[in-house]
């Protein structure tokens, strides 16, 4: 069985890229949304919720076929569609659609590798080293997300677009990383079709646990989207100048 000791040092290098790419389009996908034509509320609320649903939902589907086939595989056709839908923003079509649809490729891709990204690690490391796995994939991680205002805010004046083609060679080079340097760990694919049987017949509140999650998540997003919209209707953004770029370091916080 192939040694699987690198997979979380290579998740964590590609994660930086992605990471890093991803940060940058949400500081300058809504102000994009309006330069390009459509300065309409409901069709940028449309298009950001579009994006939502479509990182969210394939997450499911996408885990019961991790189990299936293997995380590895799974991971790489979810970095695939984002990358057709980086390609899809890069169009030179001026249209609402082909917006959109950029949009659900690239968060559905990011949405189906994301169950088996998680599984990975975990299935990679030794029980007693999963702290240290995850704690590096988070650092890795944060450290995209301080970047990316700052790479934004130094190259405020450079086209939205620019962006989207630095995510895509970001992505090229992180998808053959993974492609070759990524293992499936042992028992991945997973054929153990008792477990979850197991696991309800080890707890009995296992069930239960699994509506509380669900609703634990339900609340925090809701809650989290009225938050983020009220803070929307009371700071209104106007412009890529207040979503990273130079001039939001000297406005006030009342703008």
């Amino acid at each position: 069985m192939p040694s699987t000791r690198w997979n979380v040092p290579i998740l964590a290098f590609t994660s930086f890229l992605k990471g890093l790419g991803y940060s940058m389009i949400i500081i300058v996908l809504q102000p994009y949304i309006l330069e390009v034509g459509f300065d309409s509320a409901i069709l940028l609320g449309i298009a950001i919720t579009c994006a939502t649903l479509a990182g969210t939902f394939p997450q499911a589907g996408a885990g019961m076929l991790a189990d299936r086939f293997g995380d590895k595989k799974i991971i790489i056709l979810g970095d695939i569609i984002s990358v057709v839908g980086l390609v899809v923003l890069l169009l030179p079509i001026n249209n609402y659609l082909v917006v959109v649809l950029g949009i659900l490729l690239l968060d559905g891709g990011g949405g189906a590798a994301n169950p088996p990204y998680q599984t990975m690690i975990a299935e990679s490391y030794a029980l007693e080293k999963h702290g240290r796995a995850f704690s590096i994939i988070q650092v890795a991680g944060n450290i995209a997300g301080i970047m990316a205002p700052i790479i934004v805010s130094a190259l405020f004046m450079v086209p939205t677009q620019f962006f989207f083609l630095l995510f895509l060679l970001f992505m090229v080079v992180a998808v053959p990383i993974r492609i070759f340097g990524l293992r499936d760990a042992k028992g991945s694919p997973r054929t153990d079709k008792l477990i979850i049987p197991k696991l309800r017949a080890r707890n009995r509140l296992f069930g239960y646990s699994i509506i509380v999650l669900v609703l634990d998540a339900l609340i925090w997003g809701v809650s989290f989207s009225i938050y983020f919209g009220m803070l929307t209707l009371t700071y209104p953004f106007v412009g890529r100048d207040q979503l990273g770029g130079r001039q939001l370091a000297a406005v006030p916080l009342d703008w």
